[in-house]
């Protein structure tokens, strides 16, 4: 089954969609709080530190996984706009075939990494036997947690958002009773907390299967086929909101609510940049990677000092530089989105050489355009298209400026003179080299 999400109220579909997507990753989390709940209410104070340490690190595996099947969703649901069955179908089949190999990989090097990752935690040596024990039951399971995300990331790129959420609902309501089963009557402590998420995974896995063969969701056997030309766009398409996910996950185990909250936030914006060529992904990456590492080497000295060690004003200096670190970002994007009186312009092409070369940076100001000269460089917007040229000659028409403009390796003049509305500003600075990041972010490298 396939929603039809091009068509009707962009507003309706958007809410429609989100609202259950963002109910589903809730209820993924309760696995872990739930755990927490009742070791503490059943079990004594090391299985409840092997359980929080143990959900801490499944929890960034999940979000991970989350993160790159995000790819999966965008490129299905790519296809089902296009109204093309057969790559829907393509796509859905190599999906399960590169996450397949996947979980196996996975699955084996996380149980054979399952001491190491206690110790790398810092866990107690009292709690270590069980954190272990812990780790290596949820471990085992990770084939029914990818399985689960996988199916579900098939489900949204068909437009359903709401099977995933039932699915994971039956599932966290599995996981407390038989949280309550094997902690509580047969006393099996961190372990048991496990095995219960373990099982509940492996039953939302079941009914989401019966499901899709009730749908006649599943691909043909030709098109389970593993593609390595489908991985770079997966990867291409999943990555970002995998860096995200996982950066957020460590601020909010770092810094707290606040960081964590504001970053989500900045992460809105990269949408609104259309001044560089492919701003958004520019600034994507720049949000996603620069500025949590930024915040988390300002914070570092805080949260490397134990908790019952710190002073009062701790959270003051966190919040302090929290804001020290976010307001040179925020005005970083806002010079590159071209909301100040002077914005940056990527050269694209060789037309200005050999003073300006490919991928140079240009810096524009919108002050003194009445006062352009010949000489001058101006960027002038043609047909959506913003084009860095030099003037070589201004006219007068209708007592109105017309600046008619060549590039330097031209052998002849624009077609059109500019109007005054059409300059978008004057050339103050050039930096070498500099605009390629953003062409190599258009171009994908």
């Amino acid at each position: 089954m396939q929603n039809n999400l091009t068509s009707g109220s962009v507003f309706k579909n958007i809410l429609s969609f989100s609202l259950p997507y963002l109910l589903s990753y809730f209820l993924q989390t309760l696995y872990g709080m739930a755990d927490l709940f009742l070791i503490g209410r059943y079990g004594e104070v090391d299985g409840t530190t092997a359980v929080s340490i143990g959900s801490q690190v499944m929890h960034m595996l999940t979000v991970m996984i989350v993160g790159l099947a995000m790819g999966a969703t965008v490129m299905i649901g790519q296809a089902v706009g296009a109204q093309n069955r057969a790559k829907v179908n393509r796509y859905i089949g190599n999906t399960i075939t590169l996450f397949a190999g996947a979980a196996a990989v996975l699955t084996l090097a996380m149980l054979s990494l399952s001491k190491g990752i206690v110790r790398l935690m810092s866990t107690p040596e009292a709690a270590q036997a069980s954190t272990e024990a812990y780790l290596r039951i949820c471990f085992a399971g990770l084939p029914f947690i990818i399985a689960y995300n996988v199916i579900s990331a098939i489900f949204r790129g068909m437009g359903d958002s709401k099977s995933p959420m039932y699915f994971i609902a039956a599932a966290c309501a599995a996981n407390i009773g038989l949280d309550i089963l094997f902690m509580g009557p047969l006393a099996l402590g961190p372990a048991g907390a496990a095995l219960g998420t373990t099982l509940s995974q492996a039953f939302s896995v079941v009914l989401s299967l019966i499901v899709v063969v009730r749908r006649r969701m599943l691909p043909g056997l030709a098109a389970a086929r593993a593609s390595g030309s489908l991985l770079p766009v997966l990867l291409e398409q999943g990555l970002p909101a995998l860096v995200q996910s996982t950066l957020l996950t460590a601020l909010l185990a770092v810094g707290g609510m606040l960081p964590a909250v504001e970053y989500r936030l900045l992460a809105l914006l990269p949408g609104l940049l259309p001044r560089v060529p492919a701003a958004n992904r520019f600034a994507q990456v720049f949000l996603s990677l620069l500025l949590p590492l930024l915040f988390l080497i300002a914070i570092s000295e805080d949260w490397s000092v134990p908790a019952e060690q710190q002073e009062a004003p701790a959270k003051g200096r966190r919040a302090l530089a929290w804001a020290a670190t976010a307001l040179p970002c925020l005005a970083l994007i806002a010079f590159f989105a071209g909301w100040l009186p002077a914005y940056p312009t990527a050269i694209a092409t060789g037309s200005m050489e050999p003073e300006i070369q490919i991928g140079d940076m240009v810096v524009m100001a919108r002050w003194g355009l009445a006062d352009i000269q010949p000489g001058d460089v101006i960027a002038v917007e043609r047909q959506g298209r913003t084009i860095v040229h030099r003037v070589v000659e201004v006219r007068q028409e209708a007592g109105e400026p017309l600046y008619v403009t060549q590039g330097d390796a031209n052998n002849a003049p624009d077609e059109e003179p500019a109007a005054q509305s059409q300059v978008e500003g004057r050339m103050i600075g050039l930096v070498p080299a500099l605009g390629r990041i953003s062409l190599w972010f258009h171009t994908g490298g």
